[in-house]
Formats: C-alpha cells, structure tokens, sequence
C-alpha cells in the first residue's frame, strides 16, 4: 500500500472519477446521434421525415456506427485526464498564441483523425447520398465531392476546437462557486454547449467554404485520378455548389454534433474533478495517516490533491459544526490541541508563502520601474549630446551596422556610463582622427565579446513588430503570480470562518493562543495585494493572458475575512484583551472603524 498521498489520490480517487467521466461520455453519445438523426432526416413531407427517422433509428447499421462513435469520444476524452490542470494557460509573449509544443502534436493529431472519423459515423447513419467516396452513374464512375466536402470538414472542426481549446484552456479545472449535484450541472449545462457548438460553427463555416473554394480544385483532382473516376458534373466548389442548402445543413449538424460531444465529455470530466472530497481530519490507523487534512495539505508533487483539500478545510469551517467540534478538541491524553495546531500552521505557511511572493514581484517591479526610467534618462541625454556632436563634424557617415546599433543599445543597459568632459572630447570610430577646429582624441578600447543571444536580443529590439510578437504582454506576470489564487481564498476563508466560529464553540481556547499570528498573517497578505495594485499597471480582470478576475476575487476574500474577524472580536481587540502589537493596531485601525 502506497504511503504517498499524490500517488494515492490519483489510483483511489482521481482515475475512478475520471474513468467515470469517460463512461458517461460514450454514453451520451446514443441519445445525441437520435436527436442528430431526428433533424439530419427533416423533409418537407412530415409522413416521409418521421418514417425516414424511425427507420434508421431502428437500424443495425445506426447502431454500430454510434458505437464507433462512443469508442472514438472515448479516444479523445482519455486526453483529458492527462492534460488537466488547476492553474489556468497563462501566455506571458503574443507568439505563444501561435506555438505548438510538440509535447502537443499526438493530442491535436487525435483530434484531428477523430474529426474525420466522427463525421464518417454520423454520415454512415444515413446511407444512399453519403455512402463511399464515389458512386456510378450509368457505367461511370464519378468522386462524391459532397461527401468529401464532409469529411474534411470533420477535420476543420478538429482543427478549430483544438485551436480554441488551447487559447482558452480547455484544460482548465474552475471549481465552481457554488456546489451542486452533478446530475443538475449537466443538465443546466446542455443547452448552453449546444449553443456554443452552433455560434462555432457558424462563425467557423465560412472561413471553411473559403478555404475549400480556393484549395479544393487541385485536391479533387488528386482524390480523382487516384481513385480512377472523374470529378462530379457539378463541383462542390463552384458557385452552384456552394449554394446547395441541403449540404450546408447537413454539415452544420454533423459540426454541432461533433462539437457538442467534445465539449460535453470535457464539461462532465469537469465536473467530476472539482466535486468536493473529504479527508479525514484525523486516522485511528497509522496507515491512513498520510491521507489526513493537515497531510494532504503539505501535498506539493499534484496541485489538484493541494486545491481538493484547502476547498474541504473551507467547507468545513462554514457548513460543517461537527468536523469544526473536531479541530477544537484536545487530544487524549495529554489535552494537546494537535488538530488546531496542525491545520492551522499548514494555513498560515501557504498565506506567507503567497504575501512573500507577491512582496518580493512589488519589489521588482518597483526596480524595473525605476531603472527603464533612468535608462530612458540617459538615453536622451547621449542623444542629445551625439546630436551636438554630429553637427559639428564635416564628415560622411558610413552606414548604420550592427556594431554601431549595438553600441546605442548598450545604452539602455544600467551598467553603462557616458564620457564627456567640458572640452569637447569625442570618440571617433572611423578610418582617422577629426580636426574641424576642434580638440578631438581618438580613444581606442578593444571591441567587447557580444554573444549569439545578446545579438539576437539586440536585433529583435530592433524589429517593432517583432518586438511586439516577442515582448512581455501587459499584466501577463502578474496573472503568473496569483494562478493558485482559489487555493489561497480556500485558506484565508477558512482559517477566518474557524477563528470566528471558535467564539461560541472554542470551550477550549485552543485558537485564542493563535489569532494574533492569524491576524498579522491575513494584515500582511493584505497590505502586498494592495501595493501589488498599487504598483502595478493596466490590471483588469478580462485579462488576455489569463484568468484576471482570480487577484480580484483573492483580494476580496483577503478583506471580508479580516472584517469577519474584527467583527467578532472587536471588543477584544480594542480593549487589548487580545495582545496585538501597536503596528497591528495601527493597521487594523481602517477595518476598526469600517472604512477600509
């Protein structure tokens, strides 16, 4: 039996939810191949359209081809359990939109043969039209360009989903704010991905007909002469072709459909994964002490074991007195508020690593301002000096190279420095000395070693637009810096919620000894939020680097838990019968009198 608790987490909890997730997946996928089917059989003749749908309902071959398709979902959600990750996708550098690790090829080539794969299981549903690539009309051959029109669209919707999967972190777990069932998510979930999957497609189908209106000729020619027929009478990408409504329905519902399923299998594997789990605040057992709160807690190898855990402490400290009843008993014997101390320490250690953090990215922020502005200062005062200098000389420039662009560069760096004296003493790189009535000396210094990287480093600064694509985008690191923000809320919540609570159901006074840490901790993490947003420019909370709305929300909880606090022991406090330190009175001052 495994002693880890990452290693434990993912065989006892996180692979049978996410096999379970899977399951439910492939299971959907019969009921939306008959709704598929319900709209793909419409004809004007209702007598002909509910035969029509019946039969092929009711038909082996529908079947079969449903169970492909639930086999193929199943391919393509076994991608989720792999690439899952509480921290949301954060591009720091625009050209990231448009990188492909190729960590990230297989999964998007999954995609893209499921793509395909999944159109040809929905087309087998309805045989006739869409039943080979080719059919014979009167002895001769000809390529069905209308079912290969559908198959490749197929694989633009892969290309697309995949597309937007990456830019907008599809393999991002947001726990919700509220915990419901998980039937009742799914089901208030529905019409929303359908919805979704139609504005995709709808937006998307046009960039496809354009697509294949230019490119499709040469590659029906290739599909022709390598499967020995001719091309249709009437071409797909023609104008004519391009205005066959009975197509462009049936490929905008075989694109919903293979949309909705890939949304709908990443929802439920959602939704399975942030279900609240609860750890054992403490084990009767020695085996079963490492999956204990204050253990899991200490969890660093899996992050979600980490965000499962502090989501718990949270809700046992609001919804749950008899879990609370647990945290403040003392231990027998020996009457030693192990449990309190454990949890609370663990808390306290995760908000300071979070305050240290973010005291030490205010910090460096703070240099980084100061430095660009004196580096812009001293570029300006070598400019204007080399301006005065260049219209006194008589001389013809050679063209700007590297080495000279290079030497205006190592201006902005903060080690360089300016030699000038009130004689008018110049340096002159060129093939010999300058004497325009002036007193110029020729200083010779041997050429500094320049690297590989600093010269490309230089050249791209010198591109506006592919500084631009290589420059940091604005508040990018900052949104780096507060990724595990629900993890932090979970903690300051809960560690508030169990230090107001212990007002009536402390008999103990276990957590009295703590609160001025407690309160310190939460005045510290308070006061670096506020400068971060003070020091900081252009935060918002529609980030296009990633989740903004996470430092918001932190600094909100960071608040309302100090209020939360203060309003319970508020008498306390100013009365010191709580001792806190005339620095933390001082800071509690604004929350003392509401105004903070």
């Amino acid at each position: 039996m495994t002693k880890n608790i990452a290693d434990w987490f993912k065989y006892e909890v996180y692979y049978w939810r996410s096999g379970a997730a899977v399951v439910w997946s492939s299971i959907l996928v019969y009921p939306s191949v008959a709704i598929y089917q319900f709209f793909a059989a419409f004809s004007l003749s209702p007598f002909k359209w509910l035969s029509g749908y019946i039969w092929s309902l009711l038909s082996l071959q529908t079947w079969f081809s449903a169970f492909l398709l639930a086999l193929t979902i199943l391919s393509t959600s076994l991608w989720n359990i792999k690439y899952a990750s509480v921290r949301p996708k954060i591009f720091t550098q625009r050209w990231q939109f448009y990188y492909t690790s190729p960590a990230d090829i297989p999964f998007k080539v999954t995609y893209y043969i499921a793509g395909g794969f999944s159109v040809w299981c929905l087309l087998n549903t309805f045989p006739g039209e869409y039943a080979s690539l080719k059919y014979q009309v009167e002895g001769k051959w000809y390529l069905n360009e209308r079912y290969l029109f559908m198959m490749l669209h197929g694989v633009f919707v892969a290309i697309m989903y995949c597309r937007k999967f990456y830019l907008d972190g599809g393999n991002y777990l947001k726990f919700p704010v509220t915990q419901e069932a998980k039937f009742l998510k799914v089901k208030a979930a529905l019409f929303r991905l359908v919805w979704q999957s139609i504005l995709t497609m709808y937006r998307n189908m046009k960039y496809y007909y354009l697509i294949y209106y230019i490119f499709a000729g040469g590659l029906c020619e290739w599909f022709s002469s390598s499967l020995n027929c001719s091309r249709s009478p009437i071409p797909v990408n023609s104008v004519y072709g391009m205005l066959d409504l009975s197509l462009l329905w049936q490929t905008l519902l075989s694109g919903v459909t293979v949309n909705f399923l890939w949304s709908l299998s990443s929802f439920i594997f959602k939704v399975y994964n942030t279900e609240p789990y609860e750890f054992p605040i403490e084990s009767s057992f020695k085996d079963g002490s490492f999956r204990t709160l204050a253990n899991a807690m200490d969890c660093s190898s899996d992050p979600l074991v980490k965000h499962l855990v502090f989501q718990d402490f949270c809700r046992l400290s609001k919804y749950l007195p008899d879990r609370r009843k647990v945290v403040f008993s003392l231990s027998q014997p020996g009457g030693h508020p192990h449990n309190w101390k454990t949890l609370s320490s663990q808390c306290l250690l995760s908000i300071e690593s979070l305050s240290q953090a973010v005291s030490v990215f205010n910090t460096q922020l703070i240099i980084g301002g100061s430095e660009h502005h004196g580096r812009r200062e001293r570029f300006n005062r070598a400019f204007i000096k080399s301006v005065s200098a260049n219209e006194t000389r008589n001389t013809t420039e050679t063209p700007l190279s590297y080495s000279s662009w290079t030497d205006y560069s190592n201006i902005l760096s903060p080690t360089s420095s300016f030699v000038g004296n009130q004689s008018n003493t110049l340096t002159y790189r060129g093939g010999g000395p300058v004497t325009n009535g002036m007193n110029v000396s020729i200083i010779t210094a041997p050429p500094p070693t320049v690297t590989f990287s600093e010269r490309f480093k230089s050249y791209i600064r010198s591109r506006p637009l592919m500084m631009y694509f290589c420059g940091d985008i604005p508040d990018s690191k900052s949104c780096q810096l507060f990724s595990d923000s629900p993890q932090h809320m979970w903690a300051v919540e809960g560690i508030s919620n169990l230090v107001s609570a212990s007002f009536t159901e402390d008999s103990c006074g276990v957590v009295q000894q703590s609160l001025p840490d407690i309160i310190d901790t939460l005045l510290t993490l308070n006061e670096a939020i506020d400068k971060h947003f003070k020091v900081s420019t252009g935060i918002s909370r529609h980030s296009n680097s990633g989740d903004g709305s996470l430092r918001f929300a932190l600094r909100s909880a960071v608040k309302s838990s100090l209020y939360k606090i203060i309003d319970t022991f508020k008498e306390h406090i100013t009365n010191n019968a709580i001792q806190v330190s005339m620095e933390q009175l001082r800071k509690l001052k604004m929350f003392l009198e509401y105004k903070e």
